[in-house]
């Protein structure tokens, strides 16, 4: 039996209604992450047919399912996608940018294969950012890039608390 006064489906309408009020744009993504479903594997068997027709298809998931869903895209949000920003950032870091690199680029060495080592632009802060538009793509976007941020390590700690607590808040399993 739930220790919470509450079932799964009132959770998640609690949960999707409050991202709703906060961020519209999050709130349809979860949902669409939701919406998505589980294939399933089902067997149809004939009279005339000896072996059973096997097929797959998309299920909704169960309002438990559901939860699992939303709060998996939110870890992926909050704590998942800044620690990549926080490595990609940090691992940027000691690269050559600029003149320098192009000075390097020019100055192969192509006997020990190897760039000469410049220390211009090392350790400086690099923006970084992702194309949002291909290249094949014939429509312009308002936005074409992101700008990627590295976010404090204290606050993707604190997101990774805020998810525990709400997973505990969100465990309907027998006790």
């Amino acid at each position: 039996m739930s220790t919470h006064e509450y079932d799964a489906h009132d959770a998640l309408d609690l949960l999707m209604r409050k991202l709703n009020e906060r961020d519209e744009q999050l709130a349809r993504q979860i949902q669409s992450a939701i919406d998505v479903g589980k294939d399933v594997e089902e067997k149809e068997r004939f009279a005339r047919r000896k072996k059973p027709r096997v097929y797959r298809r998309t299920v909704r998931f169960s309002d438990e399912e559901a939860l699992d869903v939303a709060i998996a895209a939110l870890q992926a949000c909050f704590v998942e996608q800044p620690l990549f920003v926080n490595s990609a950032e940090i691992d940027f870091r000691p690269t050559a940018m600029g003149e320098a690199a192009s000075r390097s680029l020019s100055a192969w060495d192509r006997e020990s294969r190897t760039l000469p080592f410049t220390h211009e632009g090392v350790t400086s802060e690099k923006k970084l950012e992702v194309e949002l538009q291909t290249e094949t793509q014939i429509s312009r976007e308002d936005q074409q890039t992101l700008r990627l941020e590295p976010v404090p390590d204290q606050l993707v700690e604190q997101q990774k608390e805020n998810l525990t607590k709400l997973r505990l808040l969100a465990t309907f399993g027998e006790d």
